[in-house]
């Protein structure tokens, strides 16, 4: 297809799309194909036929000249209708395709002519129209200086509406963005500060210095942010954006220490600024491991009883979280913290729960988190009461306080059926015969664990590992447990059956395990197995 093809193709669509003006009925029948005979559509009383309406018939005179190649005789007559008293009620319609037909033959000057004449003749209608067009066929054909050049020539002008001076304001400033002329960048970003609140400055602003952000311009970001301190305004938005932005550009540089100190004299970001100035950087300190920075920033925000509940949440997660990576040991303590911060209770018991069994085989760790969620139950709402209290039997069992284990199971979870219960109640009362020194109470219970085991359990990970748990390995280990007791009674034959069974249960599972974790733990649990 040549240039001149699609330059046809171009304009007779848009002369099509005006033709249309306003008037196209949403329930017109589609075109008739070829040969068929078309019938004439329905009018409202006192409407004229649309071959008589004198903006049809225009366009229809347009797209035949057009189609024939005289671009210069549809300009002309175009150009005459706008400007003609007769189709003075149509110049909205007229005036689109007529600087498109005009920028598509390259007569630029003529179109800009036509839309500056628009856009101060405080008609909506006429610039609406236009608006984009001169501005994009710059920017659709590569030439951004042309495009920052027009941009400068609308805002020159006073008699502007301000929705046109606010979205040339804009595209200026990506223009020049795209232009790679940063002295430009500069002096729009700085008249931007100067003059917010108006025409929305301080959004634009924003736009563009995350362009600049995802484009990597990070330097001149610095260099942007670093004037805008030296600014005076009194738009406390424009204030807020410089302080966000000034953290981002810390932390992108991955200067650290300076990051923490900023966000520790940032005291007056709103909620949602704070929030996103978090979201933002810790990202990245998590990535360059830099975890005393996310403590000093997050610990502070996350304890402060007067931190906004969105920032106070976020670095409530990523505080503990820290401790996690680093040193286990202070997850409780931390979690422990925020009850006295302006963090929520639903948030500090999600963070409880993803975090309850980081380490919990260790009593130490185990000890001051079931204290923390004895507290939290108490205080909990109900949609988190039964995570809660999953957490609190488990601390319960691995701390060998049966009693309270016994306690929640006979009190019930919802979510669980009977078998599930009776398999629990069973396990914990094994536990706590074998405690107590009730070794036949204990086999007893042993018993009954394994026997709703056999029949409804399904493979199982250990939550603290990871590792796959088949039903075979669990029968195994209890008989095994079992073999143990027997032994202790002393009971040598009774011991030998339960190991041999331990055994059998063990070679099942072996077979079946797939897992790297779960074939290297079933072979150890079945060499510790007394021979016999």
């Amino acid at each position: 297809m040549t240039i001149a093809t699609r330059n046809l193709v171009a304009v007779a669509a848009a002369i099509s799309l005006a033709g249309c003006f306003g008037k196209c009925d949403k329930n017109a029948q589609p075109a008739p194909n070829e040969g068929d005979v078309a019938q004439p559509a329905e009018m409202n009383e006192g409407e004229m036929p649309y071959e008589e309406d004198p903006l049809y018939k225009l366009f229809q005179k347009a797209e035949t000249l057009f189609m024939a190649g005289s671009t210069n005789e549809t300009t002309a007559l175009l150009a005459e209708a706008f400007d003609s008293e007769e189709y003075a009620a149509y110049r909205a319609q007229i005036l689109p395709p007529l600087v498109r037909i005009l920028l598509e033959n390259g007569d630029v000057e003529a179109a800009k002519a036509r839309v500056i004449a628009a856009f101060t003749s405080g008609d909506n209608s006429l610039s609406d129209g236009v608006l984009g067009a001169v501005f994009f066929h710059f920017t659709n054909a590569g030439d951004q200086a042309a495009a920052l050049a027009w941009t400068d020539e609308i805002l020159a002008l006073e008699a502007i509406a301000p929705n046109i001076r606010r979205t040339f304001t804009e595209w200026n400033i990506n223009a020049a963005i795209e232009a790679g002329d940063d002295a430009r960048v500069i002096a729009a970003a700085e008249k931007l500060i100067a003059m917010a609140p108006e025409g929305d400055a301080a959004e634009i602003l924003r736009r563009a210095l995350e362009s600049l952000i995802t484009r990597g311009k990070n330097d001149l970001l610095a260099d942007i942010i670093s004037r805008a301190g030296k600014s005076v305004t009194s738009d406390e938005t424009t204030r807020n954006l410089v302080s966000v932005m000034r953290l981002r550009i810390l932390a992108i540089q991955g200067k650290w220490d300076d990051l923490a100190a900023a966000f520790a004299s940032t005291t007056t970001l709103p909620d949602k600024e704070l929030n996103y100035a978090l979201r933002s950087t810790i990202p990245l300190a998590l990535k360059a491991e830099r975890f005393a920075t996310i403590d000093a920033i997050c610990g502070k925000i996350a304890t402060d009883p007067n931190s906004g509940r969105m920032a106070a949440g976020y670095s409530a997660r990523q505080w503990v979280s820290s401790a996690a990576k680093t040193d286990v040991s202070k997850v409780p303590e931390r979690i422990e913290a925020l009850l006295g911060g302006a963090t929520q209770q639903q948030e500090i018991s999600s963070i409880f729960v993803n975090h309850a069994y980081d380490n919990i085989d260790d009593p130490s760790f185990a000890t001051p988190m079931r204290s923390i969620a004895e507290r939290l139950l108490a205080a909990s709402p109900d949609n988190s009461r039964s995570s809660i209290r999953t957490v609190l039997l488990d601390f319960s069992f691995i701390l060998e306080d049966y009693d309270t284990a016994l306690k929640l199971l006979n009190e019930g979870f919802s979510g669980y059926d009977e078998n599930w219960h009776t398999m629990a109640i069973s396990k914990v009362s094994s536990h706590k015969a074998l405690k107590e020194g009730r070794k036949l109470d204990a086999i007893r219970d042993f018993r009954k664990f394994m026997s709703v085991i056999q029949v409804s359990q399904e493979d199982t990970s250990d939550p603290t590992t990871g590792v796959v748990h088949s039903r075979e390995m669990i029968l195994g280990r209890n008989a095994a447990r079992i073999g143990d007791i027997y032994a202790s009674i002393p009971d040598p034959e009774k011991a030998a059956e339960a190991y041999k069974e331990a055994r059998d249960y063990y070679a099942t599972a072996l077979e079946k395990a797939q897992e790297a974790g779960s074939i290297e733990l079933i072979k150890k649990e079945l060499a510790a197995i007394p021979a016999q």
